[in-house]
């Protein structure tokens, strides 16, 4: 599929993030050997490729990264947040679009031990302190019923 550049606009990134719930608690992964953000806490996660539904993306990492098989109608959408970050001098803006996922198969674990130290289930109202901030962010907006925030840019 060719891509075109019609447009002299913005062009963010997209990233899709599994908050992937039982009860009150949701499942974090631990980063590692990324090179950014190494040893926080972070929701199972993945930019979107070209051409992919970012559902799709969701359903893809959530095999990926914590080994858990989820159907698309399954996957809700949560929170939308427009980010400006911080990278190598300058900035770089992200869409991260958060969903909601309640139900799926299997029983989640690291399946990404090379880029992971592990998953945990954590509190929802009381994420550890190690959280990357932005997630942090999206989650507190995701327990105060918002849809939609920004970050990055105060």
């Amino acid at each position: 599929m060719k891509f075109v550049e019609k447009y002299d606009s913005a062009r963010p990134y997209i990233a899709s993030y599994g908050i992937f719930l039982k009860g009150d608690k949701i499942a974090m992964i631990v980063r590692k050997n990324t090179g950014w953000r190494d040893g926080y806490y972070c929701l199972p996660t993945g930019k979107v490729d070209p051409g992919e539904p970012s559902k799709y993306t969701m359903k893809r990492e959530a095999k990926e990264e914590v080994g858990v098989d989820v159907e698309l109608e399954d996957i809700k959408h949560a929170v939308t947040l427009h980010r400006h970050t911080p990278q190598d001098g300058g900035y770089i803006d992200w869409v991260d679009i958060y969903f909601l996922i309640e139900k799926w198969s299997g029983e989640l674990f690291n399946a990404e031990e090379h880029k992971s130290e592990k998953v945990e289930w954590v509190d929802l109202n009381n994420l550890p302190e190690k959280t990357i901030p932005e997630v942090r962010r999206a989650l507190e907006l995701f327990i105060e019923g918002e849809v939609y925030g920004e970050y990055g840019w105060e």
